[in-house]
């Protein structure tokens, strides 16, 4: 997994969801589910496989997300202190 992309887990936990509602945005946006809108909060997430395991495409994300993500990274630098 490279920086570009997400577990549906990481995402679940700074969204404040569970990883069953990630995985149902996902498929949502593959087509599943087509009586639903296939956006959450404005984005259509996109997805790959990396060694077998689902990860979201990082850019998808809606902007909140990506930037508690970023925020989240930053505080775990060694040295940075908030």
């Amino acid at each position: 997994m490279t920086h570009v992309h997400v577990r549906p887990a990481d995402v679940a936990k700074i969204g404040g969801v569970t990883e069953k509602h990630v995985r149902r945005m996902i498929n949502r946006t593959k087509g599943a589910e087509p009586e639903k809108c296939p956006f959450w909060f404005g984005t259509k997430l996109q997805s790959e496989q990396v060694d077998g395991n689902l990860v979201v495409v990082f850019a998808t994300l809606p902007q909140h997300i990506r930037e508690a993500l970023l925020l989240k990274d930053q505080l775990e630098i060694p040295g940075l202190q908030a």
